[in-house]
């Protein structure tokens, strides 16, 4: 314990899939775009809002210490003023909610909170709040929560309560044994697949190749996505696919990937571990073509995770090099509209570096009430193949 730790100060252990996995993450992080003609009132709702988060969670406020029986997340539950952890500057007022990707990301990005390594042993912020201000009218909401300590439900469940329409509750900081469950669900060999030599090898290989990361967002037809539930219902195969089984089978086949990563959330499908609990309790699932190639057989493998996976065939020895994996992951589940009186929402985003992503990778969010969109990173993939499926409304 340090020497400025109080008596009430309490010592979390984090567990395995934290601190091994997690240390090299920078912040989970996500903006939305406000207007209002009383902005001022507003931004002051934010803080009043964010205050009353802090005290129920007051392990926001916490920090890492790396000891020799793990890593631990260090807070004092009587230190509940969020004022720290509360940031405010100037965005470059030509940014509108149709500004590159990459511009709003230049804005952002001095925010994000560091990499978790980083903040070992340090008394630094590993949540930020952040106001940017564009004009009189218009503002950037942030939120970046260290990955060390959060997933993105997590993430999304503490960036929600800004809402005025949501309660503001505490989510458990204890972390649950039962995740060691995961490893019994996913085996060894497909957790450990990304980190096969060969496959590390390539992955240095596609972070440092000249081709250039192209960052771009592209919403959801809509009506695409409804006709094929309808289709897909109607052949009986299974009862129900969602939008998400649909565009990961699609952006596996514009990929030509033999290895489709997907971030799974474990909360229910373990049932200790559930809504109320704050920590990571996502682990990556790989998948081969032949569970990828269409939301039928996507659909099938994450309802019957447990007995389906034992399936799931990787390629193997020199084939690994050419199994082309990418990344897809599901924000869009976890976000909602945040209700701020007196202010319109206009788009909601979230934040990543192509630093973070060095290969084909899609992350799937909601910039609006009712719109699903992808945030795809592309080193390989051509725009025009993108734009020219129909499951892509417009850039």
């Amino acid at each position: 314990m340090s020497s400025t730790a109080s008596k009430s100060s309490r010592f979390v252990a984090l567990n395995e899939l934290e601190s091994k996995l997690m240390r090299f993450k920078g912040g989970i992080s996500a903006c939305n775009l406000f207007q209002s003609e009383q902005k001022e009132e507003v931004v002051n709702a934010i803080h009043e809002r964010f205050q009353e988060i802090v005290r129920a969670n007051p392990w926001l406020k916490g920090s890492c210490a790396k000891r020799k029986k793990g890593v631990f997340l260090d807070f004092d539950p009587e230190q509940t003023n969020a004022g720290p952890l509360i940031f405010s500057g100037q965005a470059p007022k030509s940014l509108t909610q149709a500004s590159p990707y990459t511009d709003i990301l230049k804005a952002c990005e001095p925010y994000i909170v560091e990499k978790a390594f980083k903040l070992y042993g340090k008394k630094d912020r590993l949540t930020k709040l952040v106001i940017l201000h564009l004009d009189d009218k218009r503002f950037f909401l942030m939120f970046s929560l260290s990955h060390l300590i959060a997933d993105g439900y997590t993430f999304y469940a503490i960036f929600n309560m800004l809402s005025s329409d949501r309660e503001v509750y505490s989510l458990g900081v204890e972390r649950r044994d039962e995740v060691a469950q995961i490893r019994d669900i996913i085996p060894k060999s497909n957790s450990n697949y990304l980190f096969h030599p060969r496959m590390l090898f390539w992955g240095i290989g596609r972070a440092f190749s000249r081709k250039k990361m192209r960052i771009k967002g592209f919403e959801l037809n809509a009506t695409y996505v409804q006709q094929q539930k309808q289709e897909i219902k109607a052949e009986g195969g299974v009862a129900y696919v969602s939008t998400n089984d649909i565009l990961s089978a699609v952006y596996a086949q514009l990929c030509k990937t033999k290895a489709l990563i997907m971030a799974v959330n474990f909360r229910h499908r373990i049932p200790e571990i559930t809504d109320k609990d704050a920590g990571n309790y996502e682990q990556l699932l790989v998948i081969d073509q032949a569970y990828s190639k269409s939301p039928v057989s996507i659909r099938k493998l994450v309802a019957n995770l447990t007995n389906e996976v034992a399936n799931i065939d990787l390629p193997k020895g020199a084939a690994m090099s050419n199994s082309n994996p990418v990344l897809i992951t599901n924000w869009a589940g976890f976000s909602q509209p945040i209700v701020l009186e007196g202010a319109e929402e206009l788009v909601h985003m979230p934040l990543y570096t192509s630093r973070e992503i060095t290969f084909d990778s899609c992350i799937v969010y909601a910039p609006r009430a009712g719109v699903v969109a992808a945030l795809l990173f592309m080193k390989d993939l051509p725009e025009s193949k993108v734009l020219a499926h129909p499951l892509f409304a417009k850039a």
